[in-house]
């Protein structure tokens, strides 16, 4: 039976270019309104490299499933990503988007979901300080304010995250340059993909999503 690379709740939690997508930048801070708790939290396990035109291509690990996954055949390590909807003021308007962050900040809001008693619906404070990569690092605090959102249906999430099978991760790795992926394709994969074969447009993955 295979698995789907995608999770859902806590317990996934380890120890280890959308504009759907939340933009912090560093130095600045920003409150959100979580549209869902931790227990219905979205992750996965994410996988990145560089392209041919030197922009960061981000990708899901498919390694839980029955196929062959590609970033385990390039040698390439996945990490926890987990994407939360939010309501969050973007020039000057509410609206939703999708919070991406790493397990680190996954275990701050575990915290916090616990000590409150879930915080859906309560203003989070995010504070982003760092110069990028390894010294980005983000501070997450209550305000002590709520706003009701059981009224918002969530953003779809999942079509966010591009291919989850392995010839839609082929075929968005080899557009976009990424090196020696020729070199995983088996003869009937590279004659596919040179016919053209169709992915649903989700195989844009948005290479922002890894680097938010």
């Amino acid at each position: 039976m295979t698995s789907s690379p995608i999770r859902t709740g806590t317990k996934t939690i380890g120890d280890a270019g959308s504009s759907d997508f939340l933009k912090i930048t560093a130095g600045e801070s920003i409150d959100v309104v979580p549209i869902q708790g931790m227990e219905d939290l979205t992750s996965i396990d994410s996988c990145g490299a560089q392209g041919e035109d030197g922009s960061f291509v981000s990708w899901m690990s498919i390694a839980m499933t029955e196929e062959d996954c590609p970033a385990d055949q390039l040698g390439i390590k996945s990490r926890f990503r987990g994407f939360l909807p939010v309501m969050a003021k973007v020039d000057g308007e509410q609206v939703q988007r999708i919070w991406a962050f790493t397990i680190t900040v996954a275990r701050q809001l575990t915290a916090i979901d616990d000590a409150v008693e879930g915080f859906k619906g309560k203003i989070l404070r995010i504070k982003r300080t760092g110069k990028g990569g390894l010294d980005t690092a983000y501070t997450i605090v209550m305000t002590g304010k709520e706003v009701a959102v059981d009224g918002i249906t969530p953003i779809d999430i999942v079509s966010q995250l591009g291919p989850q099978n392995r010839m839609g991760i082929l075929k968005l790795l080899w557009e976009r340059g990424v090196a020696k992926v020729m070199t995983i394709m088996t003869d009937e994969e590279r004659e596919t993909i040179a016919e053209g074969a169709t992915v649903s447009k989700s195989a844009e993955a948005d290479e922002d999503w890894d680097e938010l």
